[in-house]
């Protein structure tokens, strides 16, 4: 099967990092995080080099893409983060103990076109806008359980802990 991997809240624990920072997070109508915090700059976090080292990962996340992959899995990862940070990121993935599978840092656009085009069978992801293109391509998406995805009525893992049983 081949597969895609998001980063942010799936690999790394984004969310949980600006909310250690900035104080808990106000509204999770919209998967915007300039709608969940209202007032601060995120520009300062998603260009800051050293915010992306310093998140950490999702628990479970590195034991998990290995599982898969030790399955016979083909695995990429596939962000909506910016390619300025692909360097950065790949360390992240190294250091942390992630597999060393292709990692596509495409900015949103980037990612919905990916999606709309690549032919892979499944996605994980923890972003409704990304889990919907999957299924408008026919493809199977698995939500990462966070706040913002309560209303996905597809497959869902709550942890990593939870691969196993969805394959």
């Amino acid at each position: 099967m081949n597969i895609l991997l998001d980063f942010d809240d799936v690999l790394s624990d984004t969310f949980a990092e600006l909310e250690r920072r900035e104080g808990p997070a106000t509204d999770f109508s919209v998967e915007d995080l300039r709608v969940m915090f209202p007032g601060i700059d995120l520009r300062k976090y998603m260009e800051s080099l050293d915010f992306h080292r310093e998140i950490p990962p999702v628990p479970g996340a590195a034991e998990g893409v290995n599982w898969i992959i030790a399955r016979g899995h083909k695995v990429r990862y596939a962000s909506a983060r910016s390619p300025d940070v692909q360097k950065v990121s790949l360390e992240w993935l190294r250091e942390r103990g992630f597999p060393p599978v292709p990692l596509h840092c495409l900015g949103r656009d980037g990612k919905k076109e990916l999606l709309r085009a690549d032919p892979y069978d499944l996605l994980i992801d923890d972003q409704m806008r990304y889990l919907n293109i999957a299924r408008e391509q026919g493809r199977r998406a698995i939500a990462l359980d966070r706040r913002w995805n309560g209303s996905w009525d597809g497959d869902r893992i709550v942890t990593w802990e939870d691969i196993k049983s969805a394959f």
